[in-house]
């Protein structure tokens, strides 16, 4: 039994320095040297040499810890990514499905793009506060997915409505064509119909016109959903109709006004008669 023991020993060792030998024969030594503050990389089986990626201690009274520069020697954010220009800086997600892409573009503009998906900016609760429809190119603000349907969509019935200085409508004779004056403008105007209601959604009052009636006399001033049905009125554009149906009433009121000085000479030149009927 000892000496079967003394046998299995002298195996086990035999096998144990030959494998070990022909480790050693057969490791080769990495070479190669970095720089400070560059994450190394291997250039080729053996051999070391700098990444793009570099990481340098921050000196911001901000307070970062480290800077980390991809494509930089000098970082100036947290992660700061300089890959040159009309490149593609940072892709999330698979772009053969959808995708998130920054690029650095050759006409100095920076670009934020996706593939395959709309782009929307949500806040903590999960409402949109921006989305950037990628079918019809459509910007949505609070709207839900799918609901930019017009160049500019403002969530209907928000919290707050939208609020600005001023807000300008294009109107230069330069993109105009076939010109002509609003005819019986003072009689459409009767046609429409001014009324108070509230909101289904939230149940505030307010004031204005209906859709569907207003454009039963006046179409150009109506939106339309792409099934046809009536779904806003541009208020602004009906200023022109009320200016026309202004200036046909202050013509009446004129006419009115002449008959009645050319009534009230008549009478100033009848002479006065007595209560016998002689002067």
């Amino acid at each position: 039994m000892k000496r079967i023991s003394i046998l299995a020993l002298f195996i086990f060792c035999t096998c144990f320095l030959s494998l070990s030998w022909g480790q050693n024969q057969n490791q080769e030594d990495i070479t190669g040297k970095g720089t400070t503050n560059f994450v190394p990389k291997f250039t080729s089986r053996t051999t070391i040499g700098n990444s793009m990626i570099s990481q340098f201690p921050s000196t911001s009274s901000q307070g970062w810890l480290n800077l980390v520069g991809i494509g930089t020697t000098n970082p100036e954010a947290t992660l700061h990514i300089n890959v040159g220009p009309n490149t593609n800086s940072f892709t999330l997600g698979d772009p053969t499905v959808q995708s998130f892409l920054i690029r650095d573009t050759t006409r100095g503009l920076i670009d934020i793009q996706t593939f395959g998906s709309d782009l929307v900016m949500q806040c903590c609760d999960g409402n949109n506060v921006v989305m950037f429809a990628r079918s019809e190119g459509h910007l949505g603000i609070g709207t839900g997915i799918g609901n930019a349907t017009n160049i500019i969509t403002v969530k209907q019935n928000s919290a707050t409505e939208p609020i600005a200085d001023a807000w300008t409508t294009y109107s230069s004779a330069r993109w105009k064509t076939n010109i002509q004056p609003l005819d019986n403008a003072l009689d459409k105007v009767e046609r429409l119909r001014g009324v108070a209601f509230d909101w289904k959604a939230n149940g505030k009052h307010d004031i204005g016109v209906v859709a569907e009636e207003v454009a039963v006399v006046v179409p150009e001033v109506v939106g339309f959903e792409r099934n046809g049905k009536a779904q806003s009125v541009d208020y602004g554009r009906l200023t022109a109709l009320l200016l026309e149906a202004v200036k046909e009433q202050q013509a009446q009121i004129r006419e009115l006004k002449g008959e009645i000085e050319k009534l009230s000479r008549q009478m100033s030149d009848t002479p006065a008669m007595t209560s016998t009927g002689t002067k």
